[in-house]
C-alpha cells in the first residue's frame, strides 16, 4: 500500500463564505449543513481546491437546536479533529459582530491555540452596525485577543455588501501557498 502524502486543509465554518473564496463550492452548497437535521449526525463537509488542498466547512452554530448529549459528543468530535488532523493549516472562525467570543467561539479557539494553529475571525454581518460601532467591536475582538496576536487575527465582514473578501482571500492565499509548510509534508 502506498502511503498518502498529508494534505493541506483549512477549518472553515459556514459554507456560505465557501462560495465568496470558491466557486467550485456553489455546486456543492446544497450539501451544507442545515438548521434543521434529518438525524443527528456530526456532518464535516470538504471542498476539494485541488489534489492536495481541501477547504473543511466544520459545524457551528448551525447545531445549536440538537439535545444537549448530541451537542456534547460533537464537542468532543470537533475537538479530536482539530487537535489531531496534522494536515490543517488553519481555523477561520466566524462570529457574529453583534455578540462576538460567545462561550462556542472560545472554546475553538482554545482547541485552535492548544494545537498550535493560526485562528483568522471573520466579524461577520459588519453591514448591521454602523461603521463606527463594528469599528470598535472590531477594537475590542483585537484587545480581548491581543496576548495571542501572534496566532489570532481579526477582521470585519460582510457577505451582503462584499466588505473584507480580498483580506479573508489573502489570508487563504497565504495560508494554502505557504512553502514551508508543504515542505514539511513532502
Amino acid at each position: 500500500m502506498r502511503a498518502q502524502k498529508p494534505t493541506l486543509e483549512t477549518g472553515i465554518n459556514g459554507a456560505w463564505l465557501l462560495a465568496v473564496v470558491s466557486t467550485q463550492a456553489l455546486a456543492v452548497l446544497s450539501a451544507r449543513l442545515s438548521d434543521h437535521f434529518d438525524s443527528y449526525r456530526l456532518i464535516i463537509n470538504f471542498f476539494a481546491l485541488s489534489e492536495e488542498q481541501r477547504l473543511v466547512d466544520l459545524p457551528g452554530y448551525g447545531f445549536a437546536k440538537v439535545p444537549l448529549a448530541v451537542k456534547r459528543e460533537w464537542t468532543l468530535q470537533l475537538e479530536k479533529y482539530l487537535q489531531n488532523r496534522q494536515c490543517l493549516r488553519g481555523l477561520i472562525l466566524l462570529m457574529d459582530v453583534r455578540h462576538p467570543l460567545q462561550p462556542f467561539d472560545q472554546q475553538m479557539l482554545g482547541w485552535a491555540l492548544q494545537a498550535a494553529m493560526p485562528v483568522h475571525i471573520l466579524l461577520t454581518k459588519a453591514d448591521k452596525l454602523k461603521r463606527g460601532a463594528a469599528g470598535t467591536a472590531l477594537l475590542e475582538v483585537r484587545a480581548a485577543l491581543k496576548a495571542n496576536s501572534d496566532r489570532v487575527s481579526v477582521q470585519l465582514f460582510s457577505a451582503l455588501k462584499h466588505d473584507g473578501h480580498k483580506e479573508l482571500i489573502a489570508v487563504l492565499d497565504g495560508w494554502l501557498t505557504d512553502a514551508s509548510f508543504i515542505e514539511e509534508t513532502d
